[in-house]
């Protein structure tokens, strides 16, 4: 026999946790299935008056009282059919009563109350089908000018057929604000008053263990406030408590997986969690990309580089200038032999095409020496040994002052410059059709990958 909960009361790590979960736990299923049967009372109210009049108690709840009109008129009904063997006079006298109420009821719309315009609808078209006749006041005027003979079989009509609608009807009293009197409001109260001290001092446990828990808490536990709300629409959402504590409970072992409660819940809502989860997930997704996608056709890249890029300069002027000396440390390490030979052709090339370098050379015994000295060896010798002592002066000279502040100002200029160019019309049409482009390709990446179920969404939090 399965039970509704099997609680391992044993298993439990924090039993202070425990037992407040526990103890929510059950309150929260009191809470819902009392919501739900004050949410679904009215609707209900006319199975509950025929097969459990017990239950229609819980008017006083609601405001209802009997409506005075219909209850003297089945009362009226039931004298009348009491007496109905009566001498002449009497029995004249009773079906007039009876026909004066029946026009009444017809005329002044007891039913109106009540929201239940349609029973006396249905009331209306069963008289006129029963009498055969199209007409309602003509239908019940008939129908109360019976004989002795008619009597048993128009009992018999009246009390199944229409006694069992008239009697369901109810009087609900106003407040003083125009609206129908409703005293759940206390009741629920005794509930939300414990569910807010609860959802109060999580949020302050949850604070101590991490500062950031002060904003996220009450937007990971929105269910849990939300709910608190005196409207329906809200009070559904208690039932999420009872999901995420229960699914908890039974995650840490406390709850066995043999309860009927997880077997209902396995089997007619687990189904449809990740789907539903999916689609809420794709749908808040797309609406933050869609407005992201509105801000960019509006033009905000201006304002991006002006609260982004231009509060950083001195950040990335620092990072640009840390990081020059290792660039060209590995430009030249990396390209030595390449830099070397190219600047060595470029000025082999430029002798050979001085005139004053020809007319050198043709003199005797200096000639010699000069080609010598400037022959292609000795040039890259030269130019290796150059480009060294370059780039350690340069370097040498990054670490002085002087050098420091001169590539901080040229670096600067440049972020400045670099600013400009982005600011210029043509260039942000370039990066606004750049950055819708780029969302709407990862609004189709993510409903991809929401509808193949790639990105979970985690029901259960951790305390």
């Amino acid at each position: 026999m399965f039970s509704l909960f099997k609680i391992d009361w044993k298993n439990n790590k924090n039993k202070k946790l425990f037992y407040l979960d526990i103890i929510i736990l059950i309150l929260a299923l009191i809470n819902f299935f009392f919501f739900a049967f004050d949410y679904t009372y009215l609707k209900f109210r006319n199975v509950y008056f025929h097969y459990g009049h017990a239950i229609t108690k819980y008017d006083v709840v609601k405001g209802i009282e009997p409506h005075k009109d219909t209850d003297n008129y089945i009362k009226k009904a039931d004298y009348f059919f009491s007496k109905i063997n009566v001498i002449n006079a009497d029995r004249k006298k009773l079906e007039d009563e009876m026909i004066n109420l029946s026009l009444q009821m017809l005329k002044e719309q007891p039913f109106d109350r009540a929201n239940k315009q349609g029973d006396l609808q249905i009331i209306k078209d069963r008289m006129k089908k029963y009498m055969r006749t199209n007409s309602s006041e003509q239908a019940f005027t008939s129908f109360w000018k019976i004989s002795a003979i008619n009597t048993l079989e128009s009992k018999h009509f009246f009390d199944s057929r229409i006694r069992r609608i008239v009697e369901t009807n109810y009087w609900r009293a106003y407040d003083e604000t125009g609206n129908y009197v409703d005293y759940y409001i206390y009741i629920d109260s005794f509930f939300v008053i414990i569910f807010l001290l609860e959802f109060l001092s999580m949020w302050i446990f949850a604070i101590k263990r991490d500062a950031d828990q002060k904003v996220l808490y009450p937007v990971y536990h929105f269910y849990d406030w939300l709910s608190c709300i005196p409207l329906d629409s809200f009070r559904i959402l208690r039932f999420i408590r009872v999901v995420v504590i229960y699914m908890r409970l039974l995650n840490e072992g406390v709850i066995s997986k043999d309860d009927l409660f997880y077997r209902g819940f396995n089997k007619y809502i687990n189904p449809y969690k990740e789907m539903v989860s999916n689609d809420i997930s794709a749908k808040v997704t797309m609406n933050i990309l869609n407005d992201a996608q509105e801000k960019i056709r509006l033009g905000v890249n201006k304002e991006i580089l002006e609260h982004t890029i231009s509060p950083q300069k001195d950040r990335i002027r620092k990072v640009v200038v840390e990081n020059l000396k290792k660039v060209q440390i590995r430009i030249a390490n990396e390209n030595k032999n390449e830099i070397v030979n190219f600047l060595s052709k470029v000025i082999d090339d430029t002798l050979d095409g001085m005139p004053q370098y020809q007319s050198m050379i043709r003199i005797p015994y200096v000639g010699d020496k000069i080609q010598k000295a400037l022959s292609e060896e000795n040039i890259n010798k030269l130019v290796n040994q150059s480009s060294q002592s370059f780039s350690n002066s340069f370097n040498t000279a990054l670490e002085t002052d002087l050098g420091k502040s001169l590539l901080n100002n040229i670096v600067e200029d440049l972020l400045d410059e670099v600013i400009v160019i982005l600011k210029h019309k043509d260039i942000q049409s370039l990066i606004q059709d750049f950055n819708i482009e780029f969302v709407e390709e990862l609004k189709k990446g993510t409903v991809v990958k929401l509808r193949k179920g790639e990105f979970k969404t985690p029901l259960i939090d951790k305390r």
